[in-house]
């Protein structure tokens, strides 16, 4: 990157399931410029029923409206096309431990701006997140189990960390039938030590 990147808006648009959001979001102390690699894999994805194709782009700005990044997407994804928003209800829960890497985790939302905050106590080169969840259709369960190793150049610095993300235009997601996401998603350090988990 030319400089640093500290916020910016994020366009997701896919083909054929009609998802589409716009979000802006700021990042504390954010991205220095220079030289950026982020790696997500090898990995294999579970054969289930009800696979379906994902295709379209997710296009990322800065806070100057300049095109950062866009990331074209064709693959193949277990039940993906049978998943439609919550409209709000549910979300996302903390479910991490006192020896987590990752601390002090708050999460507050007012209207539309979900902000949260955290304190990395090591730097993160490269993490797995172990993803173990049931997908409930209808009256079926679909258990899905899967590990995505990620690694980051640079790493992720230790210290405190601040996200702020305002929906600029809510998701809209066209599904068949609805589907009920329950479990969790552990997230490991290169030494398989706990950085958090979320369910």
């Amino acid at each position: 990157m030319d400089e640093d990147h500290v916020g910016g808006t994020v366009d997701v648009d896919l083909d054929d399931k009609a998802v589409k959001s716009l979000s802006s979001y700021t990042l504390s102390p954010g991205l220095v410029k220079g030289p950026q690699r982020f790696v997500i894999g090898p990995m294999t994805l579970p054969q289930d029923p009800g696979e379906a194709s994902l295709k379209g782009q997710v296009s990322i700005k800065n806070t100057k409206g300049e095109p950062v990044a866009c990331v074209a997407l064709d693959i193949e994804v277990p039940l993906f096309e049978e998943v439609q928003a919550d409209g709000g209800k549910g979300g996302v829960k903390s479910c991490g431990s006192a020896t987590d890497h990752l601390k002090h985790v708050s999460e507050s939302t007012a209207g539309h701006v979900t902000t949260v905050t955290g304190s990395l106590d090591e730097d993160l080169g490269s993490i797995t997140a172990n993803v173990d969840v049931t997908v409930h259709a209808l009256f079926v369960k679909v258990p899905l189990k899967l590990q995505i190793p990620m690694s980051f150049s640079p790493a992720i610095s230790k210290g405190d960390w601040k996200l702020t993300v305002e929906e600029k235009t809510l998701p809209e997601v066209h599904s068949g039938s609805p589907v009920k996401l329950e479990g969790q998603i552990v997230i490991d350090d290169a030494k398989k030590e706990q950085v958090t988990c979320v369910s």
